[in-house]
């Protein structure tokens, strides 16, 4: 087999030189072989060197999306956020039930005591008293003992009668000593001489005391300066009542 091999090669190497140097464009050579019975195939011959890497080829297509994986473990908490600013206010609400009501407060202080003494005097009360002049003259009398610091009220009543229109009478009422702490009048100033008319008359006043007795008069009297003289006190009634502070 060998042999064969080796003619044929020493045939087309004589071939091609000739052609080569007589300058024929063209030749025919027939070349007939007798082919000999096929040989055993030869030893595998030895691993060629690792030609060069190709040119890398276009892009494939996108894979298939896999399957969405388990949910990992939650991470630590982190910071608290910084706090936002203060909302609006919101709409008032409804009113809430009434409440239960409160226990009992305790009991004030004790307030002053009311009146502990109480006097009147309605001397000659029925009876006419006489006739007025222009000094006072006393008609009834009250005594109060207060107990402490208080005040006293004291209320006169009486009735006057005047004759003539130009007649005034004068209530007071005064203290143990004669001074007058109040008065009032009634009457007319001028007019017909002989009208007799009815006044009834009142007077009051406060008194502060202390601890102590008191006399109080009510006293009745005719001003001066008018024209008709004539002046009666009738009915007199005086009402002390002390009241402690």
């Amino acid at each position: 087999m060998e042999k064969i091999v080796l003619s044929k090669t020493i045939l087309v190497v004589i071939l091609v030189v000739s052609i080569a140097v007589s300058g024929i464009t063209s030749a025919g050579v027939t070349l007939q072989f007798i082919s000999g019975p096929v040989g055993s195939q030869g030893p595998k011959g030895d691993t060629g060197t690792t030609g060069a890497t190709g040119a890398q080829g276009p892009k494939g297509d996108t894979g298939a999306t896999g399957l969405t994986g388990a949910t990992g473990a939650a991470g630590p908490q982190g910071p608290a956020g910084a706090t936002g600013a203060t909302g609006a206010q919101g709409p008032k609400g409804d009113t809430g039930a009434t409440g239960l009501t409160g226990a009992t407060g305790a009991a004030g202080p004790q307030g002053p005591a009311g009146a502990t003494v109480v006097a009147y005097n309605n001397t000659n009360s029925q009876n006419n008293l006489g006739t007025l002049t222009t000094t006072a003259k006393r008609i009834a009398n009250v005594t109060i003992t207060a107990p402490s610091n208080g005040f006293v009220v004291l209320t006169a009543n009486v009735l006057a009668i005047t004759t003539g229109e130009g007649t005034d009478v004068v209530l007071t009422i005064s203290n143990s000593t004669g001074t007058a702490l109040y008065g009032t009048f009634a009457g007319k100033v001028s007019g017909n001489a002989t009208v007799r008319t009815l006044w009834p008359m009142n007077a009051q006043i406060v008194v502060p005391v202390t601890a102590g007795s008191y006399v109080f008069y009510a006293n009745a009297y005719q001003d001066t300066g008018y024209e008709t003289p004539a002046a009666e006190i009738w009915f007199a009634y005086l009402t002390g009542i002390f009241y402690q502070t």
